[in-house]
């Protein structure tokens, strides 16, 4: 039974990067609990699609986990401009602080019928430079989130969305 697409030994510190790959795309995976824990790169991919897998906790670390506890330092996502997760039943919130800078390009986000999220974008702290963040968003799409508190969860004086 799949559980993790891409499976990170803790005595390995190399990188994988997948250079061309520009969509991914995954559906009805009903075991799969994430996709990569640490040292994954993204840096073409335009459009992320997660659809009917129901023990997603986490795609990668610090991005869409159930936790909210970890967080990721590379540069997977700059290029990354449509999101869209459905029937992801685990997952509490999306986008945290210290990931949020990396979805500078992100145009279309889609979140349906996942039903434990309670935040979208989690911020821990301060963020420098909030007023320019998510100023590619266009689209949002928010289908039957019936445990959605907050689309961010802190108040900012100068955030232009």
């Amino acid at each position: 039974m799949l559980k993790k697409v891409v499976h990170h030994d803790a005595k390995e510190e190399l990188g994988i990067t997948f250079l061309a790959l520009s969509k991914v795309e995954f559906k009805s995976l009903s075991r799969l609990e994430m996709f990569y824990y640490h040292y994954l790169e993204f840096p073409n991919l335009k459009t992320l699609m997660i659809e009917d897998c129901p023990n997603l906790i986490k795609f990668t670390t610090g991005f869409a986990i159930a936790n909210a506890l970890d967080t990721i330092d590379d540069k997977s996502f700059f290029e990354l401009n449509e999101l869209r997760l459905d029937s992801c039943r685990m997952l509490v919130s999306i986008i945290h602080s210290k990931t949020l800078q990396e979805f500078g390009n992100l145009k279309k986000l889609t979140l349906t019928h996942c039903g434990a999220l309670k935040t979208i974008f989690h911020i821990d702290g301060e963020i420098s430079n909030s007023s320019e963040l998510l100023q590619q968003l266009d689209e949002l799409t928010l289908t039957y989130l019936p445990n959605l508190t907050h689309i961010i969860n802190k108040e900012f004086s100068m955030l232009f969305l």
